[in-house]
């Protein structure tokens, strides 16, 4: 009745009474029981029970009281042997102007290409059309595999084709190779190069995961020079007296890639400086409009050094 006059009733709070009484009895007590002795329904005692991370304990949940022993519990609710559904052999029905809007048997969507239409990958590969069966990764195949296997047959199990040159856009017989994807694994290792470059490739990794996380968890800042400074300042903090070698590695990484951020964001305050304000700058560095210098004359400042004018935009690290 409530509900359909959109009314709802007064919201019913726990009192730390009943908060006490539910820590005291929810452990060994059925919930059925504990609507009774707190005065509250069975959903609202789960509920606040979840929030405080209250459980059943191990004596309640062996003993018959909970019902788990006699396995009468849900039993007017399970399927039995043999049971059939209760739409068995009927067919789904919308009805409605649903048929007259719906996709019929063999209609292609608005964005389909006929076979032989070619297209670039994500990866920078040709790729052909040679199957409309509506799976991109099927219909679709490599222009060079196609080319390769024209002049060799099918690829071996576990080989792919390569370029030799290293030129995706060289798609010429000359310059494919079949290779085994253990040989094409090697070669595109990062333990190719020298130890130094092979622990710069694992540094930049394991920063690009540390900006991918922040990324996740703080999408709503923005990259200016205060988040550079807190995730630099919290690398610092990371750095525990004994630290690896690894740790130290990575916050270094990290200060000599602020530094390089650092020294662009001063060339971009240069030309801003020397476009006389116009340009605004990539936002890198927070700014800020001074309309009244008057209410910022607090601070006595040195001989021949003045506060900023009206209307002139001062570029601050915040």
């Amino acid at each position: 009745m409530t509900k359909s006059r959109n009314i709802r009733p007064p919201r019913q709070f726990w009192s730390p009474e009943q908060i006490e009484l539910l820590r005291k009895y929810y452990p060994d007590t059925r919930a059925c029981r504990l609507v009774d002795i707190i005065g509250r329904a069975r959903h609202s005692i789960y509920s606040k029970a979840s929030e405080l991370k209250l459980a059943k304990s191990a004596e309640f949940l062996k003993s018959p009281d909970s019902g788990r022993l006699s396995c009468e519990q849900g039993k007017r609710t399970r399927f039995v042997k043999g049971q059939e559904a209760w739409n068995k052999g009927r067919h789904f029905f919308a009805g409605g102007r649903s048929k007259e809007t719906c996709f019929k048997k063999g209609h292609p969507p608005h964005n389909a290409h006929p076979i032989g239409y070619e297209s670039i990958s994500a990866d920078g590969y040709l790729r052909r059309k040679i199957t409309s069966t509506g799976c991109t990764q099927r219909d679709y195949v490599y222009v060079h595999v196609l080319l390769w296997m024209s002049h060799n047959g099918a690829i071996p199990k576990n080989h792919c084709i390569i370029f030799k040159d290293g030129n995706k856009s060289n798609i010429v017989i000359e310059n494919l190779a079949c290779i085994s994807r253990a040989e094409n694994m090697k070669r595109n290792s990062y333990h190719n190069y020298p130890k130094e470059i092979a622990t710069l490739i694992q540094l930049r990794g394991a920063l690009n995961r540390q900006i991918n996380k922040k990324e996740k968890i703080m999408p709503q800042k923005t990259n200016n020079i205060a988040t550079l400074r807190n995730i630099l300042f919290e690398s610092l903090l990371a750095l525990k007296v004994g630290a690896s070698a690894e740790d130290i590695a990575l916050a270094k990484a990290k200060s000599e890639l602020a530094q390089t951020i650092i020294n662009s964001a001063k060339v971009e305050v240069d030309f801003i400086r020397a476009s006389g304000g116009k340009n605004k700058g990539t936002g890198f560095m927070t700014e800020k409009i001074t309309e009244n210098p008057a209410v910022e004359k607090k601070i006595p400042l040195p001989a021949g050094v003045s506060y900023p004018t009206p209307g002139i935009t001062r570029h601050i690290m915040t």
